[in-house]
């Protein structure tokens, strides 16, 4: 059992401390010793780290940045950040830093040089980082093993959502640092508690990707069929949006009652149905001489259950399709 990452905070404040004014950067009886200087610290100036550290801007705080090629930290700069010259200073100056990278060894990377340089423990890091759920564990471990707090957080949406129209930003881990940043991390979009496992952000979000990328690369598949036909992308979009996205909701939201149910029996439209009307669909995209790459995979993956299972609603392709557990 790994021990927990966040320590309780004190139940009575001393009167210097209640003097002190209500404000993001206002140090926790539990920081480290150092003069707070800003309010958040962003590690990672990418698309989506730059999108972050702007969103904080907008917002008023005070917002320090850092980046392996500090050009990137320019335009930042000029809407007025606060750039480090490495890791460990961005994160000595703030009472909590982002960390985006590309993996997270590059984050234990920074991590262990801000731990060198003294400036880890006391600190508070969200890792906003794409990985897999024993690497959020793992890292969340390793982390409090340096006396700081972790959260670990995901971004399931395109940088210029960050501050704007993003429904949600997920983040697990130790609730007592959530709990006292919510409200700066609200500068990002709709901030929302996943519980204590830090790997949920990683598991929501590879999910969400791959139903994404899949639904994403049909619909511009589906697009050039209908553009095959002399049927703009314009126009299948809006139809699309009609007729293709409320069928796909109400198909999932169904699906999920069956499988929550245990209950496939067909009401609505058996796997034999789907199939019939996916391999005209596909016959004739190879007709025309379009590569339907997705609609075959389709076709593919139901039609060996189609013996066994070709009575029971397209839901009845979960079970085959889970990992054992």
């Amino acid at each position: 059992m790994r021990r927990p990452t966040s320590r309780p905070s004190p139940t009575s404040a001393s009167p210097e401390t209640a003097r002190r004014p209500s404000s993001p950067n206002r140090p926790h009886p539990n920081d480290r010793r150092r003069r707070l200087m800003t309010d958040v610290a962003v590690l990672g100036l990418g698309n989506m780290g730059a999108a972050l550290a702007r969103a904080f801007l907008a917002k008023g705080h005070a917002t320090a940045v850092w980046n392996r090629t500090p050009a990137k930290a320019q335009a930042l700069a000029e809407l007025g950040a606060r750039v480090s010259p490495d890791a460990a200073s961005a994160i000595r100056v703030a009472p909590i830093s982002l960390v985006c990278v590309e993996r997270y060894d590059q984050v234990r990377a920074l991590l262990e040089e801000a731990d060198a340089a003294g400036a880890l423990a006391g600190s508070a890091i969200v890792n906003v980082t794409w990985g897999s759920p024993e690497e959020a564990r793992d890292m969340e471990t390793w982390v409090a093993d340096r006396g700081a707090q972790y959260l670990d957080s995901d971004i399931y949406d395109y940088p210029d959502a960050i501050g704007n129209d993003i429904p949600v930003v997920p983040y697990a881990g130790g609730r007592a640092v959530y709990d006292r940043f919510a409200d700066l991390l609200s500068a990002l979009g709709p901030a929302h508690y996943h519980g204590p496992d830090p790997a949920v952000p990683n598991i929501l979000g590879s999910a969400v990707a791959a139903y994404h990328h899949v639904a994403a690369a049909a619909f511009f598949e589906a697009a050039a069929y209908a553009d095959g036909y002399g049927v703009s992308p314009r126009e299948f979009l809006e139809f699309n949006a009609l007729v293709g996205q409320p069928l796909t909701e109400r198909a999932v939201r169904r699906g999920v009652a069956e499988i929550e149910d245990g209950d496939f029996r067909a009401g609505q439209a058996s796997l034999h149905a789907h199939y019939d009307a996916a391999i005209v669909n596909r016959d004739d995209r190879r007709r025309i001489g379009q590569p339907a790459p997705m609609l075959a995979a389709f076709c593919d993956l139901v039609e060996p259950l189609l013996a066994n299972q070709g009575d029971l609603e397209l839901a009845a392709i979960f079970q085959p399709l889970r990992a054992e557990r």
